[in-house]
C-alpha cells in the first residue's frame, strides 16, 4: 500500500506542475480546473480507508509529535523577524496539541473525499446534496483546531500586522473571539449556500431569483450565520468605523457616507445595526416586499402589523438615529446646489 501511494504523489506533483503552466501564461482559471480534474481523478482511483490508515499511523506517531514543535522552533521560526515573529511564534504550542491536530487535518482529508467534492473538476457535475454534511465537518474540525486556539492570544498583533495602518484595533475585545464557536456557526453556512449555488447554477442568474422566496431565505441563513460570529461581533464595527473614516478623510467616499461619522458610533451599536438589519430583512421576505418591486405583484395591507414592524425595525437603527439630521443637510445642500448650477 505504501509503494502505491509512494507512486502516487509524484503524479500530483506532476499535476500541479502542468497546471502552473496555464498560470504562467494567464490563464488563471484553466489552471485550477486543470488541475482540480487531473487530481481529483486520481485522488478518485486510490483506496481511500487504505489512505487515511496510513495517514493515521504515520501522523499519529508519538516520535512526529515530540519532535515536530522542537524542530520547528529551531529550524523555522529563527528565520522569522520583526512583526513576522508575533505570526510564526508556536512557543505555546504543545506536542500533544501538535498531534491532535495532524489527526484533526486527517478527518478533514478523510471528510473531503467523502464529500466527492474533488471530483467536481472530473465530472463536470456539481456534487449532490450529500456532500454538505462533510463540509460542515470540515469547518468545524478546521476552526476547531488548537493551533488556532493557540493564536487566539496573538490575533491582535497578526490583524495589526497586516491590517494596522487601516484599521485601529485597540478598542477591540480580542479576549472575547472565540474561533471554535465560530466554526460552529459558520457550518451553518453550507446548506444554504449550497442551495444558492446550485440554484444559481442550474437556473442561471436573473432578476427572478431576486422574489425566489427559497433563495432568498438562504440568503438571509448565510448572512445571520455570519453575523452570528465573534469575529464579526468584535472585529468588523472596529473596521468599519476606521475603513469609512479614512476613505472620508481622503475625500474618497461621497457626502452622504462622510456625514454618517461611524467615529462617533460604539461597537456595538454598529454590530446592533447589523443585527437589525437581518430583521428587517426578514420582515421584508415576510411581507414579499421583492415580489412587489420585480414581479409587480399587488401590495397587500393585509399584514399592518408586518409593516409596522418594519418601518419600526429601520427607524431603530443607530446610524440612521445618529447621522439623520447630518444626512438630510448634505441631500439638501445638493439638491440646491444643483438647482443654482
Amino acid at each position: 500500500a505504501y509503494a502505491h501511494y509512494t507512486e502516487l504523489l509524484p503524479l500530483i506533483l506532476e499535476d500541479l506542475s502542468n497546471a502552473s503552466s496555464y498560470f504562467a501564461e494567464g490563464y488563471y482559471l484553466d489552471g485550477m480546473v486543470a488541475g482540480l480534474a487531473t487530481i481529483g481523478a486520481e485522488l478518485n482511483a486510490i483506496d481511500k480507508v487504505a489512505l487515511i490508515d496510513i495517514l493515521e499511523s504515520l501522523l499519529g506517531l508519538d516520535l512526529i509529535a515530540a519532535i515536530g514543535v522542537p524542530a520547528y522552533n529551531q529550524l523555522v521560526f529563527e528565520g522569522f523577524e520583526g512583526d513576522m515573529e508575533v505570526i510564526a511564534n508556536l512557543h505555546d504550542y504543545s506536542p500533544e496539541q501538535l498531534q491532535e491536530d495532524l489527526l484533526s487535518i486527517v478527518k478533514i482529508v478523510e471528510e473531503i473525499l467523502a464529500s466527492n467534492i474533488h471530483m467536481m473538476g472530473v465530472n463536470k457535475e456539481f456534487v449532490s446534496e450529500e456532500c454538505i454534511e462533510h463540509l460542515e465537518n470540515i469547518i468545524k474540525t478546521l476552526f476547531g483546531l488548537n493551533i488556532l486556539e493557540v493564536k487566539e492570544q496573538d490575533l491582535g498583533a497578526i490583524l495589526d500586522v497586516f491590517l494596522g495602518e487601516l484599521v485601529d484595533f485597540s478598542n477591540v475585545d480580542f479576549a472575547k473571539i472565540d474561533l471554535s464557536e465560530d466554526g460552529v456557526k459558520l457550518a451553518e453556512i453550507i446548506r444554504p449556500l449550497y442551495i444558492l449555488v446550485e440554484t444559481v447554477l442550474y437556473e442561471g442568474f436573473s432578476l427572478d431569483l431576486v422574489y425566489n422566496t427559497e433563495l432568498l431565505d438562504a440568503v438571509l441563513d448565510i448572512y445571520e450565520a455570519i453575523i452570528s460570529t465573534s469575529l464579526v461581533e468584535y472585529i468588523v464595527p472596529a473596521a468599519a468605523k476606521s475603513i469609512v473614516s479614512g476613505l472620508a478623510m481622503e475625500g474618497l467616499v461621497g457626502d452622504i457616507i462622510a456625514a454618517l461619522d461611524l467615529e462617533t458610533l460604539a461597537n456595538e451599536e454598529i454590530y446592533e445595526d447589523l443585527c437589525t438589519i437581518a430583521t428587517i430583512l426578514r420582515n421584508v421576505e415576510a411581507l414579499d416586499v421583492m415580489g412587489m418591486v420585480f414581479a409587480e405583484e399587488q401590495i397587500g395591507l393585509y399584514d399592518i402589523d408586518g409593516y409596522k414592524a418594519l418601518l419600526e425595525n429601520v427607524f431603530n437603527i443607530n446610524i440612521l438615529d445618529h447621522a439623520m439630521i447630518p444626512v438630510i443637510e448634505v441631500v439638501v445642500e445638493s439638491m440646491l446646489a444643483v438647482e443654482l448650477d
